[in-house]
């Protein structure tokens, strides 16, 4: 029997958000609960420090420089315009040119569907293009009636955007139908000025019930109640905006979590200056300036990823009371992570780091097919051809990630920024130990030893290059980004 296949993903969250992960203060039993029956990595390593490539790595098994999506702003490139009328509002399919994941799980038998946010194609491009996570054409109520088909997934519940003037998608829509005085609100100007001098750091105006963590909690509750979740397999894709910032949770939960103890920072501004020239030298003036912003940033935070448990909960109660929990596979992570106060800095950008990279990973496999350590790295590519041994389906040719069911004793995590509008162009690899990066025009180096200096304060490149590990990381990087590199993949950019 085809195992079902859950996929949790979250939006912008650290590893040390969880308690099962060594954070004393955050209050998350139902992921906690979820890491005791599985595996919890230690080392999972995203493929990209910002959304959209990583995201397309997810679904692809590939890195950027095979599918296309250097930064945000690129939409996963279309394999073939099918089946649409040349009139039709909504495009047509959208199927990329590599292969996705519920593409290739639905034509092997599994009902494909997605609640919450995707984001592989670009929110902010010109309506015309008429992707169907264009916040443009929700506005205008373009996509109220469309559900898919859309890159494999039969069907679609969007939820766009984070906090809540800009969330647009099904959830908008249901919120207005369902709340319409707090969906009003989201309309109307602040109450209170944003707090610490962070313009994006605020008590929520949706309570807790109605807030799209709920919601998409709630929606795939309602699914595995569903006669089409017991008469063949499915893939589940169930992901939420949150902790991204706006830091905004509900407000009862922001002042719940005002007097909560937090996970203090580590690594400070004054350690930037042992990076290299890429890295900015300073941190942000925002919150250099208010030493109270890290503290109620990192309680928000918290307070978003309780909510998120608690969504979390609802679904795995609900897979075992229909039937479903013996027969799913579950995976729980993030498609990057955060600063939130590490280097005087906060949100995310182009440079690969720990803070940013490093996320949390639970996989929960009912038939314990996976034996890896839990230190053993492991990358967002990898997890693509995981999913389809798992669930018995032959794995496509020249994907860049390797299988959790192969027994590699020096598995290898990279990450490759290779492309966008801020940040220099850098190469990365990680092994169990260490982090080792490249920045090509410069020609720079950084390593660190994570046995040692698990916040990168310390860069040991000097020391690190004597060391024959240092030409075998080297030499790996090279080949596996040489491997990677697909001149014909198709992209475009539309921003």
């Amino acid at each position: 029997m085809k195992p079902n296949i859950l996929w949790i993903c979250t939006d912008q969250q650290r590893f040390d958000s969880l308690g099962c992960n060594g954070n004393p203060h955050a209050v998350t039993p139902h992921l906690d609960a979820l890491a005791e029956e599985g595996i919890r990595f230690d080392r999972f390593i995203t493929a990209h420090p910002v959304c959209m490539p990583s995201r397309a790595s997810f679904f692809t098994g590939s890195h950027a420089s095979r599918h296309g999506v250097y930064t945000n702003g690129i939409p996963l490139a279309n394999r073939a315009y099918v089946a649409a009328a040349p009139d039709s509002p909504y495009g047509p399919p959208l199927e990329s040119h590599i292969e996705t994941l519920p593409e290739i799980l639905a034509v092997n038998g599994y009902h494909t569907r997605s609640v919450g946010k995707l984001h592989l194609t670009p929110t902010q491009a010109a309506p015309e293009l008429k992707h169907p996570e264009n916040h443009w054409l929700w506005k205008e109520g373009v996509f109220d009636d469309w559900h898919g088909p859309y890159y494999g997934f039969e069907h679609v519940d969007l939820t766009l955007h984070h906090g809540e003037s800009t969330v647009y998608g099904h959830y908008r829509n249901w919120l207005r139908e369902q709340a319409p005085e707090i969906e009003a609100r989201l309309s109307e100007p602040m109450d209170e000025m944003p707090l610490a001098g962070i313009s994006d750091l605020y008590p929520g105006r949706i309570p807790a019930e109605w807030h799209n963590s709920t919601w998409i909690g709630n929606q795939a509750a309602a699914f595995f109640e569903s006669p089409e979740a017991q008469d063949k397999p499915f893939f589940m894709w169930m992901s939420f905006p949150d902790p991204h910032h706006p830091f905004t949770p509900p407000a009862e939960l922001a002042e719940e979590f005002r007097g909560h103890a937090y996970l203090k920072p580590t690594a400070t501004e004054a350690d930037l200056a042992d990076k290299p020239s890429a890295w900015p030298k300073a941190g942000m003036a925002a919150v250099v300036d208010n030493p109270e912003a890290i503290p109620m940033i990192r309680r928000y935070t918290d307070a978003q990823v309780h909510l998120i448990d608690r969504a979390v909960g609802h679904a795995v109660q609900s897979l075992k009371e229909n039937g479903l929990w013996e027969n799913t596979v579950i995976l729980f992570t993030s498609d990057h992570g955060d600063f939130l106060g590490e280097y005087g800095r906060i949100r995310k950008c182009g440079l690969p780091c720990n803070a940013l990279n490093h996320v949390p990973f639970i996989l929960r496999d009912p038939a314990r097919r996976i034996q890896l350590p839990a230190r053993a790295p492991v990358s967002g590519v990898d997890l693509f051809p995981t999913l389809l041994e798992l669930a018995g389906v032959e794995v496509p040719p020249r994907v860049d990630g390797s299988s959790l069911l192969d027994d590699q004793p020096d598995r290898r995590a990279m990450i490759q920024c290779i492309g966008g509008n801020y940040e220099e162009r850098s190469l990365t690899i990680y092994d169990e130990r260490y982090r080792l990066t490249w920045f090509m025009e410069r020609d720079e180096w950084e390593a660190y030893d994570h046995d040692q200096d698990p916040y990168e304060r310390q860069n040991c490149i000097d020391t690190f290059r004597q060391t024959g590990a240092f030409s075998c990381l080297r030499n790996e990087l090279m080949e596996r980004h040489a491997y990677a590199s697909d001149p014909q993949s198709g992209r475009f950019s539309c921003w």
